[in-house]
């Protein structure tokens, strides 16, 4: 994930190599000088992770949150709230 603008040099904030675990940054938004985007995985869970990043832009911090899901298929940034859409489970009896 590369953050940039008019005039502005290109910051890497995030890269990753994929195998059979498709890890992806997804649903990135701005605000209030943050970048927030979810970390989804698609395939092998082997190495996928349940996380929330919150880049700051000005000090280039990466602080995270534990996620709901690894299979997020939505999710917003509302001030201090996050909010989420994630795949149905494979057994809804559980």
């Amino acid at each position: 994930m590369v953050l940039t603008g008019i005039g502005r040099s290109p910051t890497v904030v995030e890269a990753r190599g994929n195998g059979i675990s498709s890890r992806a940054m997804r649903f990135p938004a701005l605000r209030g000088g943050r970048l927030y985007f979810a970390e989804t995985c698609a395939g092998d869970p082997a190495s996928c992770s349940q996380t929330f990043r919150r880049y700051t832009i000005a000090t280039r911090s990466p602080p995270t949150e534990r996620s709901p899901s690894r299979y997020l298929t939505g999710f917003a940034q509302d001030g201090a709230n996050a909010h989420f859409v994630r795949a149905p489970l494979a057994d809804a009896r559980r």
